[in-house]
């Protein structure tokens, strides 16, 4: 069911149906114009609003009502290859969430999944958007993406390093206090 152009999560009826219309919101142009700013699906809606807040959690609740073929859906079509500039700006806010979602530990097994898919769909285009060696050959603003790109992966990584430690260390003592209580017994 549904209008045509929409998405579904397989036909069950169960969870949220994302439109893959283009959603639109307007900003003033130059000449006293109208510019029509077209988002690829809602997840980059949502990344592309929550983005100047710094604060993702609706990218987080949005992700968790949907099935894992339409968080798939969502991610392939944040970026359509290294030519797709604006695309790459979505890959770095997708990474911002991440590292967001890292810094809250909450849902520590789903963000990880995403991350691990994430790199899995677009790790092909992030390499071949690489400049470092030919920064002299590139427009600015690839050159500024790939730095930003390579900051936030970066925090990331040390954010999730950290984070990890802290559920290994919880998981360690939550052990140590099993064996404790199974010997009592």
């Amino acid at each position: 069911g549904g209008e045509e152009g929409d998405v579904g999560d397989g036909g069950d009826g169960e969870g949220e149906v994302m439109s893959s219309r283009l959603m639109k919101s307007f900003e003033g142009g130059t000449g006293g114009g109208k510019i029509v700013r077209e988002s690829r699906n809602k997840l980059a809606a949502l990344l592309t609003n929550c983005a100047p807040l710094n604060h993702f959690g609706a990218v987080q609740s949005y992700l968790a009502t949907l099935t894992p073929s339409a968080i798939d859906l969502a991610m392939m079509t944040l970026c359509s290859g290294p030519h797709d500039e604006d695309g790459i700006d979505l890959l770095v806010l997708f990474c911002e969430y991440l590292a967001e979602a890292f810094k809250t530990g909450c849902n520590f097994e789903a963000v990880h999944a995403y991350m691990n898919r994430f790199f899995v769909v677009h790790g092909e285009t992030i390499r071949a958007s690489d400049v470092e060696g030919k920064e002299e050959g590139v427009e600015e603003r690839r050159v500024q993406q790939m730095k930003r790109f390579c900051d936030v992966v970066g925090e990331m990584k040390d954010t999730q390093e950290v984070t990890s430690k802290k559920l290994k260390g919880k998981l360690a003592k939550s052990m140590s206090l099993l064996r404790f209580l199974s010997k009592q017994l």
